[in-house]
């Protein structure tokens, strides 16, 4: 913001000087009528802002001008008084905000920062990428969770199981938060688990938020992400808690891998859903991901076969995201043709138990016979296709003698 242009329109000193105090970044050209105002818009300025001076119909008429000149700069107006109808036919118009003197320095920031956040991203478009896409209605909540935080300074806490990749949303809420232009700082917290770390810790925060009169905006932090929150004690947990809430405003703080604490006062909380959650959302998230390890590893792999999908969408995945990531990486690795099976997944004996029960408990219809009857099968179709059709190995991992392994295969036809 440093180098940015604003163009101040005000005959008010005290505003003028309250103005420029609370947004020391920009270059600021300040004049003191519309006459001056309409002028100024060849020095073309990122930012404008119009001090209700001259009564609320002559603001909005200079509003009305200075928007027609340059559509595309945020206007924010100032009000010595609440002049509702102003602010509601200037909002209507396009007014990015509209403050009441006297205003404070962080509501100033606040209002200046939602406009050029908004303007960066073309009014905000919400485009989540990776495992944050999906049309479920679990990733529709996380979705207006994000929207409903998105574009203020609110601290937050992530909580989610093992296995969900955190980073992505803390990449995603900063990037498409107030201040994107800011860096994103991560400290991993269990480096300071121990009592003799916490002096180290806060000494690593002041560090990381330092900044100093004139500093580029790309230099300082925006975001700053505690990882690992869980493994510290929980009063430690509770100062940083407190020590953040109070510098609300400044430096947006993002807390994941919480544990079973309290949640602190004036933190929102979003709640990252598990991938059982999302089984609508399966064949989406497996094709992106087998396309892009099919990539990485120079293999042919580009499809699955309906056995693999079938066991997939009844698979709970206690691993989440990382754990289907893992799946399919093995199956590219091992796969031979260009269809992914089942075969080629690195499954085992209690995932084909905890799926063969799923099964017939969503069937309301299948005995214990049954159940443990499909459980055999499927457990021999896999073995058999991990061994090429080979009998005689399949029957040497189970410790069976062949005719043992032949006669139950066709007795389970």
């Amino acid at each position: 913001m440093s180098q940015d242009k604003a163009l101040l329109v005000t005959a008010d000193h005290k505003t003028e000087a309250r103005v420029k105090e609370s947004l020391p970044g920009f270059t600021w050209v300040t004049v003191n009528g519309a006459e001056g105002g309409v002028a100024a818009v060849a020095e073309k300025p990122q930012l404008i802002i119009i001090d209700q001076a001259t009564g609320g119909a002559g603001s909005l008429q200079l509003f009305r001008n200075l928007n027609a000149a340059c559509p595309q700069v945020p206007i924010i107006l100032l009000s010595a008084e609440n002049d509702i109808p102003t602010a509601v036919l200037a909002t209507k118009a396009g007014a990015a905000d509209f403050l009441k003197k006297p205003f404070t320095p962080e509501q100033l920031r606040g209002a200046v920062d939602r406009a050029l956040a908004a303007l960066a991203r073309g009014y905000y478009r919400f485009n989540p990428e990776g495992w944050l896409r999906g049309e479920s209605q679990s990733i529709k909540r996380l979705h207006e969770a994000i929207r409903g935080v998105l574009l203020s300074s609110t601290n937050i806490i992530l909580r989610g199981e093992p296995g969900i990749d955190q980073r992505e949303v803390v990449e995603f809420l900063h990037a498409n938060g107030l201040r994107p232009r800011r860096q994103l700082r991560l400290i991993d917290l269990a480096s300071f688990r121990r009592e003799d770390q916490e002096a180290h810790f806060w000494a690593t925060v002041q560090e990381v938020l330092a900044e100093t009169p004139g500093q580029p905006e790309e230099e300082r932090c925006g975001t700053l992400y505690l990882e690992n929150s869980a493994a510290l004690e929980p009063n430690f947990q509770a100062s940083i808690f407190d020590y953040f809430a109070a510098r609300r405003g400044e430096t947006r703080l993002v807390i994941g891998r919480l544990g079973p604490s309290a949640v602190p006062k004036d933190y929102a909380v979003i709640d990252l859903p598990p991938l059982r959650e999302r089984r609508e959302d399966l064949p989406q998230l497996c094709g992106e991901v087998l396309k892009r390890y099919a990539l990485k590893h120079n293999k042919p792999a580009s499809g699955f076969s309906a056995e693999l999908l079938a066991f997939l969408g009844l698979y709970d995945f206690p691993g989440n995201y990382a754990e289907l990531a893992g799946l399919i990486e093995q199956g590219v690795l091992r796969a031979t043709g260009d269809m992914l099976e089942l075969k080629d997944l690195a499954v085992d004996y209690r995932a084909l138990k905890e799926r063969a029960i799923k099964r017939a408990a969503w069937s309301g219809e299948a005995s214990l016979g049954e159940t443990k009857r499909d459980f055999e099968v499927e457990l021999y179709r896999l073995l058999l296709g991990k061994c090429g059709g080979d009998m005689t190995a399949a029957a040497r991992f189970l410790d069976l003698p062949r005719t043992v392994l032949g006669e139950r295969l066709t007795e389970l036809s």
